[in-house]
């Protein structure tokens, strides 16, 4: 992927990783370029700026709306675009349902 630069990955988490462990970090070794939001809100903005990203890290629980509606949205504008529904909370069948349920 370093070949590709233009890639571009949306992660969206509103919490700080340990250095070296974040999706940017890791992301970036690999060639990718990563965008960032925190919020929701900042997240769906991003989307509409930036136009159809690849791929998109998604935490679950935002700080405003969730990573569920935002990827409803996401996958309602761009069906071919791959969420990645993360969390950091244990998560039961009920809520890996609701995630693809949304997307």
């Amino acid at each position: 992927m370093k070949d590709n630069p233009q890639v571009i990955v949306l992660n969206v988490d509103d919490q700080d990783a340990p250095p070296g462990t974040s999706s940017r970090a890791i992301c970036g070794k690999r060639g990718f370029t990563v965008i960032e939001a925190r919020t929701g809100a900042e997240a769906l903005r991003l989307s509409l700026r930036a136009g159809k990203t690849p791929v998109v890290l998604l935490d679950v629980q935002l700080p405003d709306i969730t990573g569920y509606e935002v990827c409803a949205f996401v996958k309602k504008k761009w069906p071919e675009v791959m969420v990645l529904l993360t969390s950091s909370t244990f998560t039961t069948s009920a809520h890996r349902t609701r995630g693809l349920d949304s997307g």
